[in-house]
């Protein structure tokens, strides 16, 4: 069998969801999947659609704005990401030529390899956001693989608990640098998973007076 060689790269960017407005253009099914995938994650969303699949009515949350109506090129100065859903062709190269002009990322659910953007498969756990894209194209084996990943990362939740509350607490010494250098180190997570982090860093670092 064949392997492809795919030449292109992805950029990860992490939104802060709470404060990023979407908007969605479509009414459909694929409209409606990113809609429910993006308001998982916290999203400010509005679709604008002429008519909308029975589903999205049935979405409870007030993160979800439906709109009823054609698209107008104004839109899309009141959000900062355009997901475009619409069976149109003439309508979403309009969109994507609008989104170029005005600095706008895009999704174009319709024509990927034009969009500026693109959804990864999302996974959480109680510490860490995790997301995955393949090079090719395969949903399925992408959420695949997020959720394995998310098997194995939750093993570290404690340890990154410690570590990021330990960071809060010594914002201000002098040696901030050189400890957070340590914690971050295979020698010290092969202690801390044998339940011996504190002792081995108050060994070291005990006379600092460092709250946990």
């Amino acid at each position: 069998m064949k392997i492809e060689n795919h030449n292109e790269d992805f950029t990860f960017l992490c939104l802060n969801s709470k404060k990023v407005k979407v908007l969605v253009v479509g009414g459909g099914t694929a409209a409606l999947v990113k809609a429910k995938s993006l308001l998982k994650k916290g999203f400010l969303l509005e679709c604008i659609s002429p008519e909308f699949k029975r589903e999205f009515f049935d979405i409870n949350s007030k993160n979800l704005k439906l709109i009823n109506g054609e698209f107008q090129d104004g839109f899309i100065e009141h959000y900062h990401v355009i997901v475009i859903c619409t069976n149109n062709e003439i309508l979403n190269q309009q969109i994507r030529e609008l989104c170029d002009k005005k600095c706008k990322i895009y999704i174009d659910t319709t024509m990927p390899e034009e969009s500026v953007a693109t959804l990864c498969a999302m996974e959480s756990t109680r510490e860490v956001a995790i997301g995955v894209r393949l090079k090719g194209k395969s949903p399925k084996t992408s959420q695949l693989l997020v959720r394995k990943i998310k098997e194995y990362v939750t093993t570290y939740d404690d340890y990154i608990s410690f570590v990021t509350k330990l960071r809060g607490n010594i914002k201000h010494n002098p040696n901030k640098l050189e400890i957070l250098e340590f914690v971050s180190s295979e020698d010290f997570l092969f202690f801390f998973e044998r339940s011996y982090g504190e002792e081995i860093f108050n060994l070291f670092y005990g006379g600092d007076s460092i709250e946990f």
